[in-house]
C-alpha cells in the first residue's frame, strides 16, 4: 500500500508540475504576444513620427529653395538698378558737358 500511495503521490506531483509548466508557458506566451503588440504599436508610432519629420524636412527644403530664389531675384534687381544709375550718371555728365559748351 505504501508503494501505491507513493506512486499516487508521484503521479499527483507530476500532474501538478505539468499543470504549472503549462500555466507558465501560457503566461509566457501571453506576455510575448502582449510585448509583440506593444512593440508593433511602438514601431507604428515611430514610422508615423519619421514620416512627419520627413514631411517637415521637405517643407523646410522647399522654403529654403524659395528663399534662395527670392534672394537671387533681388540681387539681379540690385544689379539692374546699379546699371541704370550708372547710365543716368553718364547721361547727366553728358548733359552738363553740353550745357557748359553751350554757355561758353
Amino acid at each position: 500500500q505504501a508503494a501505491a500511495l507513493a506512486e499516487g503521490l508521484a503521479v499527483k506531483t507530476v500532474a501538478e508540475i505539468e499543470a504549472r509548466a503549462r500555466a507558465a508557458a501560457e503566461a509566457s506566451a501571453e506576455a510575448s504576444v502582449a510585448e509583440a503588440l506593444e512593440l508593433r504599436c511602438t514601431l507604428k508610432a515611430l514610422r508615423a513620427q519619421m514620416t512627419s519629420q520627413k514631411e517637415a524636412m521637405c517643407a523646410a527644403q522647399e522654403e529654403l529653395e524659395t528663399r534662395k530664389a527670392c534672394v537671387e531675384w533681388e540681387k539681379q534687381q540690385v544689379v539692374a538698378l546699379r546699371e541704370r544709375a550708372a547710365l543716368a550718371e553718364v547721361s547727366l555728365s553728358e548733359r552738363e558737358s553740353l550745357l557748359d559748351a553751350a554757355r561758353a
